[in-house]
């Protein structure tokens, strides 16, 4: 890259240095000397069209290039300008010192919760207020978000995907990177906004698990992955929690209209867990857990044990939000058995639907849910501290929350092991805890 020839100016900007060379053309920093600011500048190469097209695909590019402008936002690289140097078309872009989330996966850290959280909302954003003004980024990807030492992100060449895979000849075509591209692109269906959604899917699944969820030797390998297979959600090494297993089914769905509709939905599904989580750090170490008591539309005043053995049964197949899902749906619900079918709505995988009212079955068939059906039997405490010591490395400080919670619902030790290895997405994790308090035959 320091070979690569730096042209002094490019239209009316000053070339300091090369920032990188894609099959497109250049990036350059400039310098932009009439407001004294930097910009990046970005070489489109015309040798790479048809000559016959050339014409059509300039006038196309600057009619992008103004709709790209539309988008200022603090989550996008902003386009300022569009010309062209002998023949040559550029964009002038914003400057931004920062590092391809690419380059920070290639790094194989494992990202917190919290972080993963960050990001997939962050993206999000920037693709709402993009698609509420027309502009589709269709390559959605890890070297397309930059990542600043403030913890934000901007990502980057909005809009500018579907004029660089459609124009060029077959030698430099740019069909787009095959492992986060949707089934129909592959099929030849048109691409929308909703090709952006599945993108990030296989982002949150990148940024958990480390990899793509669907690889291969080639490009034709990746495909016949995408469209037969589906992801991995328990990846070897990496933990991804129940509540993201759901999400990243529902964004990978082969079929778009399985699929998050738009952006803002996606957001606040993450935004909701990121909100139960601070719910439950929040109460960590306190000495009262407040009991989940709902009026329902009957009048009758639902018992918390009843409701908290919903959430349970519930947490096992869509993580932490259930205790939010629980407490709305009890509040329209007048009997239980309509309480879990208002439930059985929000969970969108099949076997995850039958577990759930398999394992209310129970519970519906004693009283409909309106008295205790038994008496918690007392777990002496060294024990609970046992379990919640071996708990605490695998799920976190959390565990604590959690000992405590279930041991008030449940009859015994072995019951209270079972429903707290549910909370365990690992399944190796899982198994060796169960084991380690596994009763001897």
């Amino acid at each position: 890259m320091k070979d690569l020839p730096v042209p002094e100016r490019i239209g009316k900007y000053r070339v300091d240095s090369v920032l990188g060379q894609g099959a497109m053309g250049i990036v350059y920093k400039g310098f932009d000397e009439a407001i004294e600011r930097p910009v990046a500048i970005k070489t489109i190469r015309l040798d790479l069209l048809d000559t016959g097209h050339r014409d059509d695909f300039l006038a196309r590019f600057k009619q992008e290039a103004k709709a790209v402008g539309r988008c200022l936002h603090p989550n996008i690289v902003a386009v300022f300008d569009f010309g062209e140097d002998h023949g040559m078309p550029f964009l002038v872009m914003e400057y931004v010192e920062g590092e391809e989330l690419y380059s920070y996966l290639k790094q194989n850290i494992a990202l917190n919760l919290r972080k993963v959280i960050e990001i997939s909302g962050q993206v999000l954003s920037a693709l709402e207020y993009a698609h509420s003004q027309g502009v589709v980024h269709r390559d959605v990807k890890p070297a397309n978000i930059l990542m600043l030492s403030n913890g934000k992100l901007k990502v980057t060449d909005f809009g500018i995907a579907r004029l660089e895979q459609s124009d060029l000849t077959q030698t430099g075509a740019i069909l787009g990177t095959p492992n986060y591209m949707p089934p129909e692109q592959f099929m030849g269906n048109e691409v929308c906004h909703l090709a952006d959604l599945y993108a990030v899917g296989v982002l949150m699944y990148e940024l958990f698990a480390g990899n793509p969820p669907f690889k291969g030797r080639n490009s034709s390998e990746v495909m016949f992955n995408i469209l037969n297979k589906d992801p991995d959600l328990s990846p070897p090494g990496r933990t991804i929690p129940p509540t993201f297993k759901q999400i990243i089914r529902r964004a990978l769905a082969k079929q778009p209209g399985d699929r998050f509709q738009n952006a803002t939905e996606f957001r606040e599904v993450i935004e909701k867990v990121n909100l139960q989580k601070e719910m439950e750090a929040t109460s960590q170490g306190s000495e009262e857990e407040t009991q989940l008591s709902v009026q329902p539309a009957g009048g009758t005043e639902w018992m918390p044990d009843i409701l908290k053995k919903v959430e349970r049964n519930l947490a096992s197949v869509v993580g932490p939000i259930a205790k939010v899902m629980v407490k709305k749906a009890a509040k329209d619900a007048e009997s239980i058995q309509e309480l879990c079918e208002n439930l059985t709505q929000h969970i969108d995988d099949d076997a995850d639907r039958t577990r759930f009212m398999s394992d209310m079955e129970k519970t519906v068939s004693r009283g409909q849910g309106r008295v205790p059906t038994h008496a918690p039997m007392a777990i002496d405490q060294q024990t609970l501290t046992l379990i919640e010591e071996e708990l605490m490395p695998i799920i976190g400080p959390i565990a604590k929350v959690l000992v405590k919670r279930e041991s008030d619902l449940t009859v015994s030790q072995q019951e209270l092991v079972k429903h707290l290895a549910d909370h365990i997405p690992n399944e190796t994790e899982r198994t060796v805890f169960l084991k380690r308090f596994e009763k001897p035959e």
